[in-house]
C-alpha cells in the first residue's frame, strides 16, 4: 500500500510541475523577475523583444511588451517608480503585489505576440525605467533584460 501512496504523490508532484506558473508569477519572482520554475532553466538573449512606452495624458503611458518571431507564455514587468501603478487593459495580464516596485504578471499561459498594460502616476509622468522578463518555455527558455527607459 505505501508503494501505491508513493506513485500517487510523485505523480502528483510532477504534474503540479508541469502547469508552472499558469495563473501568473509568484511573489518570489519580485526582487529578481526571474522565473520560479525550480528548473536549470538558464536566460537567453533575444532582439526579438522589446518594450514601447505612449503617453495617452500626463498621467498615463501604455505600455506594452511586444515580440516580431517568438511568441511567449508568460511575463513579469516592473516599473522602477514607487509612486506609480500598474492597470491591466484586458484579462490578460494582472497586478503582482510586489513589497518594493509596482509589478504585473500574466493570467494565463497562452501564447502572446503582445501584452499592453496602463502605467499611471497621479503626481505626472516623470522617468521610469521598465524592466521584464518573458518566457517562451517552461522548461528552458526565457528572456531577461527587456527594458525601456521613459524620460517625459
Amino acid at each position: 500500500m505505501s508503494w501505491l501512496l508513493t506513485v500517487c504523490v510523485v505523480t502528483a508532484s510532477l504534474a503540479g510541475m508541469s502547469l508552472g506558473y499558469p495563473t501568473g508569477a509568484p511573489l518570489a519572482a519580485c526582487d529578481t523577475l526571474l522565473p520560479q520554475h525550480n528548473s536549470s532553466d538558464v536566460p537567453i538573449t533575444n532582439d526579438a523583444f522589446y518594450i514601447t512606452v505612449e503617453a495617452t495624458s500626463d498621467t498615463e503611458l501604455r505600455v506594452t511588451i511586444n515580440t516580431t518571431d517568438v511568441q511567449f507564455k508568460g511575463f513579469i514587468l516592473a516599473a522602477d517608480d514607487p509612486t506609480g501603478a500598474f492597470t491591466p487593459v484586458d484579462d490578460n495580464a494582472q497586478v503582482l503585489d510586489c513589497p518594493d516596485q509596482p509589478t504585473v504578471t500574466h493570467t494565463n499561459r497562452e501564447l502572446k505576440n503582445s501584452i499592453t498594460v496602463l502605467w499611471e502616476r497621479e503626481e505626472g509622468l516623470s522617468e521610469v525605467n521598465f524592466l521584464a522578463t518573458a518566457v517562451t518555455d517552461y522548461y528552458d527558455d526565457y528572456v531577461t533584460g527587456i527594458s525601456y527607459d521613459y524620460i517625459p
